[in-house]
């Protein structure tokens, strides 16, 4: 995509997806606290086309840096492109 990449990774036996942010943004953070309350909100009205997704302010470091990731579930399907 144009603003991330997305990764398969496995975490113990489950795979997810664990997404890294191509470019810097300030308010990412605050955005995607607001999206993860508002669906824990949501409990079981949660619609089940979404996913559950964990953001980690420094979820992986290069050199002496952290940056931001995302891990969400694995979802199997085809790729926009391919549908």
């Amino acid at each position: 995509g144009a603003f991330a990449s997305v990764y398969k990774m496995t975490r113990g036996t489950k795979a997810v997806a664990l997404k890294l942010f191509n470019f810097p943004n300030e308010d990412r953070a605050a955005r995607y606290q607001a999206v993860s309350d508002y669906l824990k909100k949501l409990g079981a009205k949660k619609p089940p086309a979404l996913v559950g997704f964990e953001y980690h302010p420094e979820g992986i470091r290069i050199g002496k840096a952290w940056y931001p990731t995302l891990t969400m579930e694995w979802v199997k399907g085809k790729s926009l492109g391919e549908w």
